[in-house]
This record gives structure tokens, sequence and C-alpha cells, in this order.
């Protein structure tokens, strides 16, 4: 077995100068076949038996006369898929297979639309031959490995926490093995189960969860020297930090004002193991992190940090394409020819600003480095759909990705009033069409077949099935048409955020804005604008919303894109802090005639530039504090549960069950309380004769202490709190006139800028003949 180190040295050669490469053949071959496929695969969350291969009746009995049959049976508790104890036959299993009751499951799954197994329990993929044996494509699994292995370890050493579900520190070479031993026993033992595309066996990861311990920076060795490398051979592709040897304009000295000779003198930043998460002290205040000594650095030295982050999302993905490549050898040299491929599937908020930093996610690297990547549509008007897809219909078909759609229905035991219809699950599943999709992972929670769910089953099954029907004739080659509209990720930006504090709400709104309007819109990841510079052709408008930070390269392409008469819309302080110096720039003066004067802002996910706003901006963001939403009652709006504490209510109370306990709404399901408890009628919001909601005056009192509280000043802008007990109003020259729920930011217009927006007598809106800002 090769180690991690000698497995680097053989597979790196493909990522060095992967961002000029094509795409590799075996690629293209496998996007080509797997489009050509009669069907898709569609899964559940499960297989037809459970975790069985069969439907066998009656548990395993150890104690077995049949000493083969017992052997048998430890073959199937493979863990490690290495085939330590043989490999599990079925059809030598003793127990009886109750055949009718299979046959009535594969006929459930036939009008379902199923074709495919997925996950369920560690050994479901065993069901793959059989449904193969009966016309369907057979399973993918969630391959789990390296759990318990040498977690993350800070940079002093500290180690991380592990979790059992999860694989250790991605740079420890035991974990590495783990998992090139996992992927190559499922494609050499298990490859008849998995589904295959030509000779290309699939699997996927063990779902976010077996990524969990990326959701701590991680120093463990060679971290730095992968730093390095990826800093030299993949981001800046120079000979030497100080030397631009490949003439594209970018350094690592120029980036971040070092003056460093050799790529061995460069040092990752220190930050902590949960660098991002704010901490809160014994008496209750609130700190930046639990090592603001060491983590608010990353304000003073914000290029190191960026490049700190960067890398940690590329190796992510770089260590699942390693996996793959050294398994894809051993099954090779193992006699079973062809490829495996492990795919890995990330945190599904993998399109949430200050989220990625954490967990070390990236659509770019996840493109360009993975084969096939999961997309998220569950909730049927949420901008999040719009945001995955418009990156995925691009990116997809520049890097030849397969794309299984990730369906969340979480319609039983937490969600049961999250789908209000009328045909909410239509309408999150008719989403597929217009958009590149090549497969489903339908994740049904509480799968209670002929039960309570009866019109969810039959608008999955309609869709299912459409879909399958309608994959290899039209489909799979119907990609959307390239919009004129391009919206910027704010993935820098989101780096300077607390995890979750991001004000994602103009980012969000502006997507969902597009998707009521039916505009088509492609979201630009900002390492693909720095990387290449013809990113940006052929769109007519780019949108920078909510990105506050970008580095020099980035304002360089948005200001060649404006002067090769691209349109540029902008909003609040967005393209004005420098991530290379940390500095304020006049970026807006210049190119939109916008000259900043003030902010003003709420308590709704203000913006933090600085470590000590953003200890100020956590308090508005805590569970079970006074000036935060507390459920997903929100559709209800006589639930105190829609309602921040601001708003007066009257007592709390529950309908009661005969036990005295607050009543629920559906029956416990996989030992999970049935939904929220049910309210009693008399607990509500109050309303005054007008139906307007209450103020509750305390409250509020405690929120403008807490606003006043706000730094006064932040990098070179004053602030001061809104009064959102009249909610600013904005008007347009046309007469019209909007609530703003966000933050304003006031400016004077220069340069030939021209006033469109304003409030009270203020101007918060400019434009130019090229430009917007708002």
């Amino acid at each position: 077995m090769k180690t991690m180190k000698a497995a680097i040295c053989v597979v790196i050669l493909c990522a060095a100068g992967s961002l000029a490469a094509e795409v590799e053949a075996w690629r293209e071959e496998l996007y080509r076949d797997w489009k050509a496929l009669p069907e898709p695969p569609v899964t559940p969350y499960d297989g037809p038996f459970g975790g069985n291969a069969r439907a066998f009746v009656g548990e395993i009995d150890w104690n077995h006369p049949d000493k083969d049959a017992v052997a048998n049976w430890k073959a199937l508790n493979d863990y490690p898929h290495t085939a330590k104890n043989g490999v599990y036959d079925p059809a030598k299993d003793p127990r009886p297979i109750n055949t009718e009751f299979e046959e009535a499951v594969l006929e459930d799954w036939r009008r379902m639309g199923y074709n495919c197994a997925y996950k369920g329990g560690f050994f479901t993929f065993n069901v793959g031959s059989f449904l193969k044996s009966k016309g369907m494509l057979g399973a993918i699994d969630q391959t789990l490995f390296g759990q318990n292995g040498p977690p993350p370890l800070q940079f002093d050493g500290k180690p991380g926490k592990c979790h059992r579900e999860a694989c250790g520190s991605f740079f420890d070479e035991g974990n590495f093995r783990a998992g090139v031993e996992a992927i190559t026993g499922m494609g050499h033992y298990y490859g008849k189960h998995l589904f295959t595309v030509r000779d290309h066996k699939l699997t996927c990861s063990w779902d976010e969860v077996g990524l969990r311990t990326r959701a701590q920076m991680d120093y463990r060795y060679p971290m730095t020297n992968e730093f390095r490398r990826f800093l030299r051979e993949v981001w800046f592709q120079d000979e030497s930090p100080d030397r631009d040897t490949n003439k594209d304009g970018r350094t690592y000295n120029s980036f971040t004002g070092e003056s460093l000779k050799s790529w061995d003198e460069v040092v990752p930043l220190p930050v902590s193991l949960d660098w991002t998460m704010p901490a809160w002290n014994k008496d209750g205040s609130v700190a930046f992190s639990a090592m603001p000594e060491v983590d608010t650095r990353l304000f003073d030295q914000p290029a190191r940090y960026k490049l700190l982050v960067d890398f940690h999302r590329y190796y992510t993905f770089e260590f699942f394409r390693r996996i793959n490549e050294e398994a894809t050898k051993r099954m090779n040299e193992l006699g079973t020819p062809g490829r495996v491929t492990c795919y890995p599937f990330t945190q599904h908020f993998i399109i949430w600003p200050g989220a990625n930093q954490r967990h070390g996610n990236s659509f770019y690297w996840y493109h360009r480095l993975s084969p096939v990547v999961n997309v998220e549509h569950c909730w049927p008007d949420a901008p999040v759909m719009n945001l995955n897809y418009a990156i995925t219909d691009r990116l997809a078909q520049k890097f030849k990705n397969l794309v299984m759609g990730w369906v969340w229905f979480y319609f039983g035991q937490e969600g049961f009033d999250m789908y209000n219809g009328p045909h909410d699950i239509d309408r999150a599943m008719a989403r597929i069409i217009g958009h590149q999709v090549d497969g489903t992972h339908h994740w049904l929670y509480s799968p209670r077949y002929r039960s309570r769910d009866q019109k969810q089953r039959l608008q999955i099954a309609y869709w299912q099935n459409f879909f399958k029907t309608h994959y290899s004739h039209y489909l799979a080659h119907a990609a959307p048409l390239k919009p004129q509209i391009a919206l910027l990720m704010p993935d820098t930006t989101g780096c300077f955020y607390r995890y979750f504090q991001y004000p994602k709400q103009d980012f969000g709104w502006t997507a969902e804005a597009f998707q009521n309007l039916q505009y088509n819109f492609h979201l630009i990841t900002e390492e693909e604008l720095e990387l290449d510079p013809s990113t940006l052709d052929g769109y007519k408008v780019l949108y920078v919303v909510g990105s506050e930070w970008t580095g020099p390269v980035i304002r360089r392409r948005i200001e060649d894109f404006v002067k090769g008469g691209g349109i540029l819309f902008a909003n609040v302080d967005s393209l004005t802090l420098d991530v290379a110096t940390g500095r304020r720039l006049d970026f807006l003066e210049r190119l939109c005639g916008v000259r900043i004067i003030e902010k003003y802002k709420n308590a709704f996910y203000p913006s933090t530039q600085s470590p000590e706003e953003a200890v100020w901006a956590a308090q508005f963001d805590r569970w079970g504090g006074p000036f935060k939403v507390q459920g997903h009652r929100v559709h209800d709006l006589e639930d105190p549960r829609a309602w921040a504490r601001l708003y007066a209510r009257t007592e709390q109370k529950f309908l009661l069950d005969e036990n005295g306990k607050p009543r629920r709404p559906i029956p416990d399901n996989q030992g999970v309380a049935g939904g929220e408890p049910l309210r009693d009628p008399s607990w509500a919001m109050i309303r005054d004769k007008e139906g307007r909601l209450v103020r509750d005056e305390a409250v509020w009192k405690q929120l403008d202490e807490a606003m006043m509280a706000m730094p006064r000043e932040v990098r070179g802008i004053r602030q001061s709190p809104l009064n959102m007990r009249e909610p600013p109003v904005v008007r347009y020259p046309s007469g019209t006139s909007a609530s703003n729920w966000s933050e304003i930011v006031v400016a004077e217009p220069v340069n030939g800028g021209k006033p469109i927006a304003w409030w009270n007598d203020r101007v918060v809106g400019i434009e130019t003949e090229r430009t917007v800002w708002l």
C-alpha cells in the first residue's frame, strides 16, 4: 500500500496547472455515457429491505449450526470494506426470504419511480445486485471511512474533536489510507452491487456528517507542505512568492504584502480550531471566539487569512480526488478494470456565505475536482434552489459534472408544518425541468408508505417518473441557455463573519427577486473570476450584492467588464474593502460615482467588519434571545413562535394530551417527537383594534440599548442605529416606494453620478451610464 505521501507525488501532477487544463478524458467519457443511460438513478434514503440484501425473515443466528452460514454473516460486517473475512454472499444466507413482500415493495418502488438503493444502513448496498437482476440500477453506497481516526490538530498541537460518523483529519496518513482501502474495496469486492456507468463504479461519501471534521481548521502534518503546494502549483502557479513567472499579474508577495523569496518560507496564518464561532463567557458576555487573541488577527492580516480559507475549501475535495485516483489504481491492480469514484456529499448550505469558510466548502472546487456533484432542491419558493442551480447549470457543463439532485423532504417527524401546499412538493420537484440534473437522492425521512403522506407521495411519484421517462431523450441534453445576468457569490466576504451571521438577506432576496421575475441568472464564484479572465464574457449585467471584501484581481475584472460595455449593480458598501490590505477603498467613488457617508443599521443580521462589531452583533443571533425568531411557525401569523419577542403575546399555553404533556401533531417517528407542540388558541399575538401587532416596549428598550452600543465608526465609515419601530421607506423617481428591512447606506453622488433613490431627503441610490448602486 502506497503511503499518502507517495500517492500525492503521483496524483499531484493532475492538479498542478489544472486550472488551465482540459477536463480529463475519463470524465468526458463518464459524462457522455451517463447521459446515454435509458434512465437516471433515482434513490430513496434506503434500500427496499432496510439494511438487508433480500427480504430475509428473522435475525441473524450467530449460534447457527452451519458454520459456513455464520462465516458468511461475519463477512457481512465489513465496516472497512476490505473483505478481511471474505465477501458476504446473500445467496448463502440460510434465512427464509419473503418473496411476496419483495415483489410488493419493488412494485411500490416502481410506482414511486425509485430504481437504485442509497445508504439506509451500513450494508444496504448489498441489495444492489438483486436490484440489477430486477432491471434496476443497483445501489449507491454512502461509504464511511476513517471514523474515529486521528482528529484535526490546532496550530499549537491541541487535538480537535472526533466525530462518530466522520473521517478524522484529512491530513492524517492513516485516514487517507482508510479511504483508499474502503473505496478500493467498494470497487473490487462490492462493485457488482454498485451503480455502474460502463465500467465506472459510483459510490458516495457519508453525507455531510462524514465531513464534520472539516469544520475545524486543521494544521496536522503535512498541512503546511500542502498549503505551500496549493499556492505554488494551483493558486498562483509561480516559481516563487516574489516572481510572476506565469505572467498573470499576481504574486503571493504582492497580495499579502510579505517579502518572501521561497515557498518554503510561507507559513499558514494560525487560527483556532473553532475560529468562526463566537464564544459565550461565564458572565453571559460574548467573545469573538474561544481564542480571540489569535482569531481576531484575521482582520489584521486578511490576505493571509483568505489564502488559508481558500486552501481549506480546496483540500476538502482534493482529498477525495486523491483517494479516488489511488483506489482506482489499486482496484485495477487487483484485477478489476475501469474506475471507482466516491463523490463527496458536502454540507447542504454550500450556498450560504459564511458557512463555506467553516466547513471547507467550495462550489468551484467541488465541480473542478469531483465528477459528480450534489445540488439541493427542497422548498419550492426558497432562493436556495435557484442559487444552487445557478452554479451547477454552468459549472457542470464546463467541467462535465453529473448532477445528483438532493431532494430533502421533511414531511414527517419535524417538518409536518413545512409543506402547506398546494402542490408544494410538486413545485419543488418541477424545478428539475429546465436545469441540469442527472439523478436524484431523495431523502424521505418518514417513508410511511400507504399512510398519512399520500398526497406528498403522489406528487413525488409523478415527478420522479416524469424525470425518468424523459431523461434519456430530452432532459439529459436539455441544458439551459446561458443567461445575460451574473450574480457574484460573496464567499470572501463571508470569511469575515461569525458562523451563520453573514447578512444573507440582500444576497438571498436578490436571487428570490430574479426567481419571481423569472429572470434566469448564473452565480459566479470568486475563485474562477480571479483565475479565469474570461469568466464574465457574454454576460450583460453583473450583480455584486453583499460583497464588501474583494481582492485586487476581482475588482480589476469588474472594472474591465464595465469598460467593455457591461452593467454593474452594486449594493451598500460592496467592493469597498480590500482583502489584500484591509483598507477601505474608493472603488465605488471612481467607478460608480458613489461616495459613502454613513451606515444605518438594525439588528437583523447587521454587517460586521471588525472584531468589536462582530462581538456586538452576536447578541442578536442568540438562540433563545429576545430579538430572534425561535421556530419554524412563520406561516402561522397568530403563533407567537413566528415572531421575535419584540411583540407582545399572551401567556404561553399548549394543548395537552391524556398524560398532561403538550400534544404533538403526528406520532413519534424514528425516536423524534412528532412535530412542535400544538398551541392552545389562547396563546396568541396581541393586536390593536386595527389588527397591528402590539410592541413589547420592555423588549424594545433592551433592543434600543443594544443598538446604541454599536461601534460608531468602522473602517472609516460612520454608523448609527435605525429605529425599526417605523421601518425606513425608500422612494424612487417613478413615485414608488418600499420599506427597507436591512441596512441603509447614505451616500453623495460624485463624478457624474445621478441620485435615483432617497430615504427622507438623503440619497441611497445612484446611477451612472453603466452602473447602479442601491
